[in-house]
């Protein structure tokens, strides 16, 4: 995979994005829903709809990579869900979950 995106620009996809950035990962952008936000700044990463996919080719399509950051499982279920009608494999669709126990510290994350 060459272009990778994290799905949501909730403070869980701050901070993985701070922490991919931090560890010189490159990151295309944060893939969000809401509308209301698209084209906002999140870590210093553009936040668009997943709707910029949909006139991909197959092959731009196989090389995206998606961490989706939501703690929710009815919401990963559903983003997973859009993503696939969108053309990405369940392989290109990972999920990132927090400890519970590690939540009170995400607002101390600061990028650099």
């Amino acid at each position: 995979y060459k272009d990778d995106y994290i799905f949501c620009a909730g403070i869980f996809g701050e901070t993985v994005a701070c922490i991919l950035k931090d560890e010189g990962i490159p990151i295309m952008g944060i893939l969000d829903n809401n509308k209301a936000i698209e084209g906002s700044l999140v870590s210093n990463l553009e936040v668009r709809t997943p709707s910029i996919f949909q006139n991909k080719t197959n092959d731009e399509i196989s090389r995206l990579f998606v961490i989706v950051c939501s703690e929710r499982s009815n919401h990963f279920r559903q983003i997973t869900s859009q993503l696939e009608e969108i053309g990405l494999k369940k392989e290109q669709i990972v999920r990132k979950i927090f400890e519970v126990n590690k939540l009170k510290y995400l607002n101390q994350i600061k990028c650099i």
